[in-house]
């Protein structure tokens, strides 16, 4: 991979309200907001990354409010895209969370409509693996978090390729 150092891809990153450390399902109604750097596996992910990147944002939303107020977290997450101006979008990994895998799949939906390659990584059963499959680059991983490690490194290697 040739990527320049002295100009590391910019990436958004997404995760929900859970690996935003707000909180579980009594927070899965959080509203969307956007954080500057990055959050919770956002720091794994600049790990692997290397100099070859840097998350400039993370968009945080919960479960339930990302998927209820679908058209209002459209428009934030897009308000988001247009303001950090990413290289690659990278969502998740949501494993076999069926709401969040929804939630990354469509941010990356979202991402490749506006021109700029997007990253996910769910179980193959996730509902969002099952929807959007064909519209999105969508890593395998395994059903829960203990494949954290395996699915950050396939995702930033499939992801450095993308934006490069």
């Amino acid at each position: 991979m040739s990527t320049n150092p002295d100009k590391p891809i910019r990436i958004v990153h997404f995760v929900n309200q859970f690996f935003a450390g707000i909180g579980a399902e009594e927070s899965a109604n959080h509203p969307v907001e956007v954080r500057k750097g990055p959050v919770g596996p956002g720091n794994a992910f600049e790990k692997a990354l290397n100099e070859n990147g840097k998350i400039v944002a993370t968009i945080v939303a919960g479960d339930n409010y990302f998927n209820e107020q679908a058209e209002t977290s459209k428009v934030a997450v897009l308000n988001a895209l247009n303001e950090y101006n990413p290289d690659l979008v990278i969502a998740g990994p949501a494993f076999n969370a069926g709401r969040y895998g929804l939630s990354c799949a469509e941010v990356c939906h979202l991402a490749l409509i506006d021109g700029v390659p997007a990253v996910t990584g769910m179980f193959d059963e996730n509902p969002g693996t099952l929807t959007y499959r064909k519209e999105t680059i969508i890593v395998p991983t395994s059903e829960g978090v203990s494949g954290m490690a395996q699915a950050i490194d396939t995702m930033t290697r499939i992801g450095l390729k993308m934006a490069a």
